[in-house]
């Protein structure tokens, strides 16, 4: 395999991790918008069940109280009336504490989204500078067999050769010429 083929092939791996990083990161970025979505609909469906609930037995004890009045029980509808406003008085903080509840949740679910985005954005960073190592050092190892190419070409060709007395020489017109001194 030629140099040119380990750096294309390289160049393939390193695509082919950016890419997966892209899909996680366009995976994550859908799956919080959609839990964004799905909370910030079940706080309007919680709370507008809340107020019609409140609603329908508002005007359900007010028809009770409207026949007990009409009855002549006047003063004990007045405590009832007192005790039923009280109650209304009561499920309002619950409702307004529900709604405070879910702004909250939905402004935590958005921290969570961009937090997800920001880790996705370092793993394509990380990704990237590993890639950038790899290229880097596929580099300086080509560059190394290449030297070694050489070497082998002069050794196959004659001249470069071991000294006879030892250490390493360069073939001159025949004449071993010391390289090692």
């Amino acid at each position: 395999m030629t140099a040119e083929q380990k750096i294309d092939e390289l160049r393939e791996t390193i695509i082919l991790l950016v890419s997966a990083v892209e899909k996680r990161t366009k995976a994550a970025d859908v799956a919080n918008e959609s839990a964004v979505q799905n909370i910030n609909q079940v706080s309007v469906d919680a709370a507008n069940a809340a107020i019609d609930i409140a609603e329908r037995a508002m005007n359900e004890f007010k028809s009770i109280a409207a026949g007990v009045v009409t009855d002549g029980l006047n003063e004990p509808m007045k405590d009832y009336d007192r005790s039923l406003q009280f109650r209304f008085e009561q499920m309002q903080k619950v409702i307004n504490k529900l709604e405070m509840q879910c702004t909250q949740m939905r402004s935590a679910n958005m921290a969570n989204a961009w937090k997800g985005f920001v880790a996705s954005t370092v793993a394509s960073l990380a990704i990237i500078g590993v890639a950038v190592y790899v290229s880097m050092n596929s580099h300086e190892d080509i560059q190394r067999s290449e030297w070694i190419r050489s070497i082998n070409t002069a050794v196959a060709n004659g001249k470069l050769a071991a000294c006879p007395d030892g250490g390493i020489c360069a073939m001159v017109k025949d004449k071993p010429i010391h390289l090692d001194r």
